[in-house]
């Protein structure tokens, strides 16, 4: 039987005869041993050098942060669980509110295992439907403010944030009859921090006919609702970049019915501290509805002289306001 030998560390030279005795011959001139580049490679990078890339990548770390919103019709299916997991590992979110989550207490709190999230706050809905749930990670503070089954309102800080924040997060009345009672809830909780104001998710209402595509126009007095409450609360839509529409019932022909549900609305002061700020409408064929993921990309380079464009009530009297806005 063979005895298997320990490898020579010395190094063979092309050319050379390894099996003899004789002393290994010089290489030939201008020959560099991969090992002598390797180090040299690693020598030629200063502390200073390393100390300017660890702090570039330390700023991208904090200029990559988003929040995502989904209305996902259930967490209780695999396929849906799959698409939130990809949603979240793709766009490195560190706050995830999900409404309709129709589940048990302790199967929507486990979920945050699945989703590489550290805490989570769920509210349970009534019965089999409803439910909405905050999930966040370690790298964020989140501290509860107020609840209800339509909304969860906390103060966000700590990790990428160089200041504390408020962000509601809140799932719209089902049934119009009943949306005035989510408007109200709204006027309540207003008072309860005057922190910069971020609010996000699925209102199941519009602002604007624009933003319907369907045989039936949609409620003027329900929008108007809509409107009037948020300039309440002095709050703004921010725009979006994607799909005009977020809820889609995925009817065919007249009974197809597309529209503007989802949304985020923020102060004045929140527009500020984050100039750099942007919702977009990721397409995903797991729900209805889209998820929406609003993304910052400094968190660091907060500006005070970027103009808000902002909507006031009072223009809804002028009696040339329709034909401005179809003009524009």
């Amino acid at each position: 039987m063979g005895v298997l030998k320990e490898a020579s560390s010395e190094t063979i030279v092309p050319g050379s005869n390894s099996g003899d005795n004789q002393s290994t011959p010089p290489p030939p001139p201008g020959y560099v041993n991969p090992r002598d580049r390797t180090k040299q490679r690693k020598t030629d990078i200063s502390e200073n050098e390393l100390a300017k890339l660890a702090a570039s990548l330390e700023e991208d770390r904090r200029a990559q942060w988003a929040t995502l919103g989904w209305n996902g019709r259930g967490v209780g299916q695999a396929a849906t669980v799959q698409g939130l997991v990809c949603l979240v590992q793709t766009y490195k979110t560190i706050l995830v509110f999900i409404c309709e989550t129709r589940q048990s207490k302790e199967r929507v709190e486990n979920l945050r295992y699945r989703i590489g999230m550290k805490h989570c706050y769920q509210v349970s809905g009534d019965g089999k439907g409803g439910g909405i749930a905050l999930y966040w990670t370690e790298d964020v503070i989140a501290d509860l403010l107020s609840f209800s089954k339509r909304h969860i309102d906390v103060h966000i800080s700590g990790g990428p944030y160089n200041h504390m924040w408020r962000a509601t997060f809140v799932y719209g009345e089902p049934k119009p009859v009943d949306r005035h009672l989510m408007w109200t809830k709204l006027r309540q909780i207003k008072d309860k921090s005057n922190k910069p104001w971020l609010m996000m998710g699925d209102f199941n209402e519009a602002m604007w006919q624009e933003e319907q595509f369907s045989r039936t126009p949609r409620s003027e007095r329900l929008m108007m609702d809509f409107r009037e409450v948020l300039s309440h609360c002095d709050l703004y839509d921010i725009g979006f970049v994607g799909n005009p529409c977020t809820f889609d019932n995925k009817q065919k022909g007249d009974r197809n019915v597309r529209v503007r549900l989802d949304r985020v609305v923020s102060s004045r002061a929140w527009s500020l501290m984050f100039p750099d700020h942007r919702l977009r409408h990721i397409a995903s064929s797991r729900s209805d509805h889209c998820p929406i993921l609003m993304s910052i990309e400094s968190a660091t380079n907060c500006r005070s002289d970027r103009p808000v464009r902002r909507y006031e009530i009072v223009w809804e009297r002028e009696p040339s306001l329709p034909a401005a806005v179809e003009e524009a």
